[in-house]
């Protein structure tokens, strides 16, 4: 049972990870991809990793550029 817990909460931090914009992502110095995927891969085992590691970090980022850099 917790296993199953464990494994739906690494594919709700996945989802949460697609959500964040990929500035973020770049602000958070941590490649998307690789962490989304070893989310829904590994799920329980990479967890906490995220958590205490990438997380943080994206908590930080700003959503978007500030203005003097935005190109549109």
């Amino acid at each position: 049972m917790i296993s199953w817990l464990l494994y739906i909460t690494a594919w709700a931090l996945a989802a949460d990870a697609l959500r964040r914009t990929s500035y973020q992502w770049v602000a958070a110095d941590r490649q998307r991809g690789m962490w989304v995927g070893l989310l829904v891969l590994l799920g329980p085992f990479t967890l906490w990793v995220y958590l205490l590691v990438v997380g943080p970090r994206l908590l930080n980022a700003p959503d978007q550029p500030p203005a003097a850099l935005r190109t549109s």
